[in-house]
Order: C-alpha cells, then structure tokens, then sequence
C-alpha cells in the first residue's frame, strides 16, 4: 500500500514547475522529496479530496505516488524563504512522493494505453467528479505521469468531487473515446462491482482523513468542512442510488 503514514517535513526544498495551487517540494527526515499542499492553498477541502481519492483509485486498480499526510514544524515555515511555505501553516499537509525520472502523459502515449487502464481513468474520474484530466492533440492539464513501467500513475486529485460538473462534461477528458464502452449494461455491472468493493472500506478510507481537514474548528468539531464526509460518501455511492445521472455522463 502506497499510504506511508505520517511524515515529518525537514526542509523546504522550494516550488514545483508547475501546479495552480502552488505546490512545494518537501525533503521529510529519511530524504524523501514530496509535492506538498497546504491548508492555505489549496485548502482544507482540496485536501479531503487528495486523500480520498488517492485511496480510490488505489483500490480500483491504478498506480499513484506513494503518499503521506506530513506535519511540517512552524518554525521551518517562519524562516522559510519562499512565501508559499505559508500556505502549510495550521494543519498537517497532504504529501505526494516525487517520483523520480518520470514525465507526464502525451496526448499520443495515452492512446495507446490498454483499453482496461484508459476505461480504469475514466471510470475513476466519473465516480469522484474530476474534471481535471483534459487532453487532447493541442494540450491539456492530464494528470497523469509516465514511467518505464506500462501504467500511467494518477494523481492531483484536489478538484475531486465537483458536484456541479456540467453535462457531457467527459467530452474533453483524456480518454473520452472510451465512455462507448459502458454503454453495456454487463460492462455496467460489472464495474459497479468494483466500486462497490471499493466502498465496503469506507470507513477505513475515511479514517485516514485528519480532523483538522474535515472541521474549521478542529477543536470543537462543530463546523464541517463543504462538502462534508457525508456528502462525498452519498456523493460516491450514486452510481448505485442514481444511476440514470451516474451512468449519463459516459
């Protein structure tokens, strides 16, 4: 399992090239580099949904980062010379491992894909309401990292769970000419098994989320973080109490 617990930040390595919530790279204790996201920016609940969904789409069946929930000191952050490093100030951080030599996905690379790790991607993005892996010929925000191996790994997952997609949204999706593909009721069902298996740990999933992510007043634990852990659950579990809406998008 790529979840590597805990992990304390040592030094603040300095910005990602790219990334529009501003990213850092962190060194932890051990020497291991990670793209770290605050509270600050992206927020509390881009954070949420990093974690989450890194979870999901492990248990369907994709390659992430290994990845972490990092505590980061407040007096790196203060004599940090960047000024990102003040958007980790509050909270733990989310932590996704930098993964060495690889590159991300060309629109080219990614159709030649097997047809299973494309349907996979679509599948995934669909069920969590991520409208951020666009690509096509002229360019795009993928998501999605080439290596020597033969899957892609996904990641950056902090827009999940847009509720308020419009309609046929997957058009401009990286793998948009595979949404043929579920319009056999038996190919439906047979993925609906998949989630489903993947739902039956929610609760683990959940846990790994931490309080001071889910409430603005960790503490007091009165006021939730939108959407709220509820919400996603009863969010995920549409394509199973809707799935007229669920299956319409592809």
């Amino acid at each position: 399992m790529p979840y590597l617990g805990k992990v304390a930040a040592a030094e603040i390595v300095g910005p990602t090239v790219n990334g529009n919530c501003k990213p850092l790279r962190i060194k932890d204790e051990d020497g291991q580099i990670y793209v770290v996201k605050g509270i600050g920016n992206p927020g509390k609940a881009a954070l949420v949904s990093e974690l989450i969904s890194v979870q999901i789409a492990e248990r369907m069946g994709l390659r992430v980062p290994s990845y972490a929930v990092m505590d980061v000191p407040e007096d790196l952050i203060q004599y940090s010379l960047d000024p990102l490093a003040a958007n980790l100030s509050g909270a733990p951080a989310f932590a996704s491992a930098w993964v060495t030599g690889a590159e991300e996905l060309t629109f080219h690379e990614a159709q030649k894909l097997p047809d299973d790790v494309q349907q996979r991607t679509l599948l995934l993005d669909v069920l969590l309401g991520n409208g951020d892996r666009e690509l096509d010929a002229f360019g795009g925000n993928v998501n999605l990292l080439w290596t020597a191996e033969a899957s892609p790994i996904v990641f950056d997952h902090n827009l999940a769970f847009n509720m308020d997609l419009p309609e046929y949204w997957i058009e401009n999706h990286v793998f948009a000419g595979q949404a043929h593909a579920f319009r056999d009721y038996a190919v439906r069902d047979e993925w609906g098994k998949l989630i489903d298996s993947v739902l039956c740990d929610w609760d683990n999933i959940a846990s790994l989320v931490p309080a001071e992510w889910m409430y603005w007043d960790a503490d007091g634990r009165t006021s939730a973080t939108n959407p709220t852990i509820e919400e996603r659950r009863g969010w995920l579990e549409r394509y199973r109490t809707k799935p007229e809406i669920f299956w319409r998008d592809l």
